[in-house]
């Protein structure tokens, strides 16, 4: 199957149910013989992988600014050490979570957006999703799915307020880049989702 190199990424709240439709849209691609790599965020490199462990198990954090910054540090050697050597070797990148991320958890309780996006031209810069596919659903129903969990992380005990206005934000972001972003419901069951998400890759392909 020959493609150009894409940077796909997967956005939405907990509970909206990306990492399953990832791993269908993994078997989708295979069987295509599609040349492909699943990475996420945080993490996606050694030290980013690190770092992850120290993000989601860090609810003693007091300055706004500290949890953007181990962000943007991980990201920063993703981009390096993954993203972009797959990309020059002609790989379809598909990334659980990025940039988008940031600004729609990072930013909610405090006005971080100008220094979100001064680390977004410095840490980013041309790295930019051709396609994001935010997952959007109820917060009521991706909570329901939070709770069959049998461990949880630091953002994923939250409360629905956060959620809310995390959800907000996302929506709000493909309102304003909607040739970027797509939004897809799921609240469908996860075959919907997955079919919906594969005909957004497809073109790409």
């Amino acid at each position: 199957m020959k493609q150009k190199a894409t940077f796909i990424t997967l956005e939405g709240i907990d509970g909206s149910g990306k990492s399953t439709i990832i791993k269908h849209l993994s078997k989708l691609l295979k069987s295509e013989k599609a040349n492909y790599l699943i990475t996420r965020e945080p993490g996606g490199s050694a030290f980013g992988n690190k770092l992850r462990k120290l993000i989601l198990s860090s609810s003693h954090i007091k300055h706004p600014l500290t949890h953007p910054l181990l962000f943007y540090a991980a990201r920063a050697e993703h981009i390096e050490m993954t993203i972009k050597p797959a990309l020059s070797q002609g790989t379809m990148v598909i990334c659980d979570r990025f940039h988008d991320a940031s600004h729609a958890y990072q930013a909610v309780h405090h006005n971080l957006d100008k220094h979100l996006k001064t680390l977004d031209q410095w840490i980013v810069a041309d790295i930019q999703p051709d396609l994001t596919l935010f997952l959007d659903a109820p917060v009521e129903l991706c909570f329901k799915r939070i709770a069959k969990r049998r461990k949880l992380d630091t953002f994923d005990q939250q409360d629905k307020t956060f959620y809310e206005s995390v959800r907000s934000r996302y929506l709000a972001r493909a309102h304003n880049d909607p040739e970027r972003i797509k939004i897809i419901d799921a609240s469908q069951s996860i075959a919907q989702v997955c079919h919906a998400c594969y005909h957004a890759i497809q073109p790409w392909l």
